[in-house]
């Protein structure tokens, strides 16, 4: 019953457990980042201190005035940017005026720079709607979007990367279309930009583009990765710059066709850096740690070597991911737990955790909220999976008694997980099975005597016939071979 091969990082099953991780990473995405509108932004005007309130009927009798005199336009613009900023319900009123739109990009293509920038801004709002009104935005506007970004002027290609960065996070539909219009290359070349706000609304863009495969590819062969690692640098004052381009690295490395690349680019070392000179700062920042940890996963998701020996001589990051297992915010803890059950499939960095009280830390997270166990249990398995002498560790403080209130979970990878962690620790460890049955551990085993799921069921029937009812066993086997010869046998009268 040896289930080893479950959880280490290596051998046949070694592709597939990665392609399960990165398939859990995508899902968790799909819910919380391409949920409907969640890659949209509106932009709004922090120097204007007016609070704007229209209607649907003063939305329509601003547009029939842009429609109908050149007077006032610029003025026009700036209501109409401000209105379309509020709501889909807004942005309808302005589109049912017909031949509003187009006239918008008559301004973007021809009106003074002013107005350009309004124009702009306003299909930045109106891209911030629904799918269909990024659609329409997209046949009518696409081709002057993309101009604007290589106008060499800094407000016009800043509104106009944040537009495409918002049509990129409507549908697929969108982005294919976005994609085949030759989006690419025009918003990599931002990335040089000696202007932060442009940088970040062209990586905003990227990172919206990426969260389809196939784009992945594209963006890698335009030479993406290099551009990137350059901006992997810690400045308090462009923080919202590092976390998009960590986002745009958290895509291309959940794919897992580009790693090479990223190495060679010398991301993981900067991702190293970055998670060290972070935790002197802020350990409770999600808007950065969120894809800095997801992205450093995904790269130890890969297997390659090079992951493995590098993270084993940067001792320094141990007791750093000890503390963030600690932040006050508990989707910093779940991502942190999610690396570490990457980072422990590698035998030598289990080693490195003896030197700090990340078990410990671990181990606490098992009473934690239902992701973060989950994560915990598993980490905990790839420890005693490769390296056996730590089983003895992990009983010491407390895994085995710790582990026992997941056998009741209503997850079967969480029960799982338990099961193999119970398992290893009671085959090597001599007074472990004292110390499960005294902490009432037979009880949760005994219950998934008659689970539904079959794995689990068998499970807890081996490691009940192996550790616990062996004796019993063995009694039963001999009743049913019956009685030995010698009981056989009855005196002879004489």
């Amino acid at each position: 019953m040896d289930r080893r091969h479950l959880f280490k990082h290596k051998s046949a099953t070694a592709k597939s457990i990665r392609e399960k991780r990165r398939h859990e990473r995508q899902e968790l995405r799909k819910k919380k980042r391409d949920a409907a509108l969640s890659g949209k932004r509106v932009r709004q005007n922090t120097v204007e201190t007016e609070e704007d309130d229209f209607n649907e009927d003063q939305v329509t009798e601003i547009t029939q005035t842009f429609l109908a005199s050149s007077d006032g336009r610029l003025e026009v613009l700036k209501s109409l940017r401000r209105a379309l900023s509020l709501g889909s319900a807004l942005i309808e009123s302005f589109l049912n005026v017909s031949g509003s739109l187009q006239r918008l990009v008559e301004m973007l293509d021809n009106g003074s720079d002013e107005e350009k920038i309004e124009a702009a801004w306003c299909l930045n709002n109106i891209s911030a709607g629904t799918d269909d009104h990024a659609r329409k935005v997209i046949d009518a506007a696409c081709d002057s979007l993309i101009r604007g970004l290589s106008s060499g002027s800094v407000p016009l290609e800043d509104h106009c990367s944040w537009a495409i960065g918002n049509l990129a996070g409507g549908s697929v539909e969108c982005r294919d279309l976005l994609r085949k219009q030759g989006v690419i290359e025009p918003l990599i070349n931002l990335l040089l930009s000696p202007i932060p706000e442009v940088v970040r609304c062209a990586a905003f863009a990227l990172s919206n583009l990426a969260r389809d495969k196939e784009t992945t590819g594209l963006l890698t062969d335009a030479g993406i990765v290099p551009h990137l690692s350059s901006l992997l640098v810690f400045d308090d004052d462009k923080r919202e710059i590092l976390s998009e381009v960590l986002w745009v690295l958290t895509y291309l490395t959940a794919c897992g066709a580009h790693e090479k690349k990223i190495l060679e680019a010398g991301v993981l070392e900067k991702i190293i850096d970055l998670v060290i000179n972070m935790s002197d700062k802020d350990v409770d920042d999600v808007q950065v740690w969120t894809p800095l940890l997801r992205c450093f996963g995904n790269i130890i998701c890969s297997g390659l070597e090079e992951t493995g020996s590098e993270m084993c001589t940067r001792r320094e990051l141990f007791p750093i991911l000890n503390k963030l297992l600690q932040s006050e915010q508990q989707h910093i803890r779940k991502e942190c737990i999610w690396l570490l059950s990457n980072i422990t499939a590698l035998p030598n960095a289990c080693k490195e955790l003896i030197d700090t009280d990340l078990l410990s830390t671990i181990i606490n997270l098992l009473s934690s909220t239902y992701d973060v166990k989950k994560e915990a249990a598993y980490t905990l398995c790839n420890i005693a999976a490769n390296i056996v002498e730590l089983c003895g560790c992990l009983l010491e403080k407390g895994a085995l008694t710790a582990i026992i209130p997941l056998l009741k979970s209503s997850d079967v990878d969480t029960i799982h997980y338990a099961l193999t962690l119970t398992e290893m620790i009671l085959q090597n460890c001599s007074e472990a099975v004292k110390v499960f049955e005294s902490s009432g551990g037979l009880e949760g085993l005994e219950g998934l005597e008659y689970n539904n799921n079959d794995m689990l069921r068998e499970q807890a029937d081996g490691i009940l016939d192996v550790f616990f009812y062996k004796e019993d066993k063995q009694e039963r086997e001999a009743a049913a071979l019956g009685p030995a010869d010698d009981e056989c046998r009855r005196p002879v009268d004489d």
